[in-house]
Parts: structure tokens; C-alpha cells; sequence
């Protein structure tokens, strides 16, 4: 018998396992459940009750054996505190999650110029990542000793080429660029490669939501777009972890300074379902500059596949809305995917 008190306010309670079943595609929490068809509360004697006096309080009374009881409890929006991350100079994005003392072309090498985990934050499909990035970095000498901030080098695009068809992608990016990569549980070394981004290309420059993938490295600069508004980085399916660098195409051991970098995670809501019912579903976005965008669908949004549903459309034109017609007996999951 006790209580738990949470940051936001309780929506609701999931007390029984049919319930608990059927929202385990939406919430991906990565518990381990002893016996996932024995969940629930079983016992007559069993209860949970949100306080009325205070609606951020779960008053619960459980009595069980083995496996326990299980509850799913729904709240609303947690406004978490930022990851505050230092990334020094010599992260070598590169070798973002390959075991000790692996070692790249270049000579960089785990842990001595590892890019750094974040690791104070959830990193969750279904949630996108904001940044705000600060602080200094000094080529080295070859490369004109320049000083640089987060966005890298105004004059010195570099292009790091991938090793492999199982391995990460590759990328073109300011030098001294803050860089990222999303990866799962397993290492880099598994699963092909995708496509390089190239961030020399304006199409990318002026992006405000990135949807890289998973092994594919990407830019984030100062955390800002050309416009002044904050970058959106969705995360990707099957992504755990995400890992900060800087862009080199040396060993970095001649790169020095760090950069200081705040993340934040927030909800996704770049897709809404605007009106339901028993034949259609209306899906509605917010405006994406740069790119197009493609509306998919899928029966398993952790596993997909996933099937582009409607035309390719403009991110940002003026069809933001699409009516699509309900599959009979089939439950769908959709998302948003941008193309640049």
C-alpha cells in the first residue's frame, strides 16, 4: 500500500493485461516482463486511484505472488530537464559504438577519441530532439588553425566516405562541424549502410526537421536553422542511443577545444490525426521546410515495414492535410517521413 507521485498530471490507468497488450506497440518502454499475459491486477482486493486532492498522486494497494502486478499509467506531458554534454574536439563520430581499442582509417581509436553518449535522456522512437549548441574548436595547423564554432568552417566543407556495407554512412559537413549518429542496442557493425547526407547542399542547410536513420550521420551544427527557429532531429525506429562528435577528416588528436551542447527531448507532433471515423482517418502536419514529404503506413511500428500511402508532396506547400480510407479489420500505424 503506498503512493507514487509523477511530474505531470494523470490521464489514466491501464489495470488489465488486454489493455496493456494492445498499447504495447505505442510505448516501446523497454520493460521486461516475467509474464507479459499475466499482467495486470488480478486480485478482487487489488486497486489503483488517482488522488482527487491532488491529480499528479497514483494511491495504489496491490497484493500478489510471482510474477506481481502490472499497471500502465498514462500522463501528460513531462517537461524533462536538458542533457547538458560536453563534446571534445577530437570525437571522432566515426567510431560511435565500436568496442575497446577498435581503431578507424584514420587512426582515431575507443575510448581515447570516442564520441560522446548522451546518456541523461531518453532516446525514443516516437519523440523528436532539439539542441542548443555552444563553445569553440581549433583546426589544426594543417588545416589553417582556424577557430571554429559548433557550425564548423564557413570555407572548409569535408566529405568522410562510408567503410562499408555494414557500417556507418558516410557524411559531407562544415570542418569542425557538431556531428551525430542514432544507433540500437547492437554495434554499428551490423545491418547495411544507408545513404550519405551531404550538408553542402542548401536543401539541407535550410532544413528545420531532420528524420535521419538509424547508422546515418548527420549534422546538427549550432542546433539552430537558417531562419533562426531550433532544429528538429526525429528519432529513429529501433534507435537507443545517440552519440555527439566533430567533423574531421584527420586523426582529431590535432583538433582542441570542446563544444557545449544542451539537448532536449520532446513529443512528436509533426503528425496528427485531425477527425476518425469507422471508414476514414484525416492526417494532418505542420509546415517542413526543405524536402518533401511522404506519409507511410505500417501494422508494426517497431518492426514495420513501412508503405508510402498518398503522393510525394511539398513540405511546406499548401496541402497539409490527406483523407485516407480505412483497410476493414486491419489497424494501421502511420508517421511522416521527409526526403531531401
Amino acid at each position: 500500500v503506498g503512493y507514487i507521485d509523477f511530474d505531470s498530471e494523470i490521464i489514466g490507468v491501464l489495470e488489465n493485461v488486454d489493455r496493456q497488450t494492445a498499447t504495447d506497440p505505442l510505448v516501446r518502454t523497454d520493460v521486461i516482463y516475467l509474464d507479459p499475459k499475466r499482467r495486470g491486477l488480478e486480485d478482487a482486493k487489488d486497486s489503483v486511484q488517482i488522488d482527487p486532492a491532488n491529480s499528479k498522486r497514483l494511491l495504489v494497494s496491490f497484493q500478489a505472488s510471482s510474477p506481481g502486478d502490472y499497471i500502465r499509467v498514462l500522463t501528460g506531458t513531462s517537461k524533462p530537464l536538458p542533457a547538458q554534454v560536453l563534446v571534445p574536439a577530437r570525437s571522432d563520430i566515426w567510431i560511435a559504438g565500436l568496442p575497446f581499442g577498435a581503431t578507424n582509417e584514420l587512426g582515431s581509436q575507443v575510448p581515447i577519441a570516442s564520441p560522446v553518449e548522451v546518456l541523461t535522456i531518453p532516446v525514443r522512437t516516437g519523440s523528436y530532439l532539439t539542441f542548443n549548441a555552444d563553445g569553440r574548436v581549433t583546426l589544426p595547423s594543417e588545416m589553417g588553425g582556424d577557430v571554429v564554432g559548433p557550425s564548423g568552417s564557413e570555407t572548409q566543407p569535408l566529405a568522410r566516405l562510408s567503410n562499408g556495407r555494414r557500417t556507418l554512412s558516410g557524411c559531407t559537413a562544415p570542418a569542425g562541424a557538431l556531428m551525430a549518429v542514432f544507433l540500437g542496442h547492437s554495434e554499428p557493425t551490423e545491418g547495411l549502410t544507408p545513404d550519405s547526407l551531404d550538408f553542402s547542399k542548401e536543401i539541407l542547410r535550410d532544413a528545420s526537421n531532420l528524420m535521419p536513420r538509424l547508422k546515418q550521420v548527420f549534422s546538427i551544427g549550432d542546433g539552430l536553422d537558417l531562419k533562426g527557429g531550433r532544429l528538429r532531429v526525429y528519432v529513429p525506429v529501433e534507435a537507443t542511443r545517440l552519440f555527439l562528435g566533430v567533423m574531421g577528416s584527420t586523426n582529431q588528436a590535432g583538433y582542441s577545444g570542446f563544444y557545449s551542447v544542451e539537448v532536449m527531448s520532446q513529443p512528436n507532433a509533426l503528425l496528427t490525426a485531425r477527425r476518425e471515423n469507422s471508414h476514414q482517418i484525416e492526417l494532418c502536419w505542420e509546415p517542413v521546410r526543405g524536402g518533401t514529404i511522404q506519409i507511410e503506413s505500417t501494422e508494426d511500428p517497431v518492426l514495420g515495414p513501412w508503405t508510402p500511402v498518398g503522393p510525394l508532396m511539398v513540405g511546406d506547400g499548401e496541402t497539409r492535410c490527406l483523407t485516407l480510407d480505412k483497410v476493414p479489420e486491419v489497424r494501421l500505424f502511420y508517421r511522416l517521413s521527409i526526403r531531401y
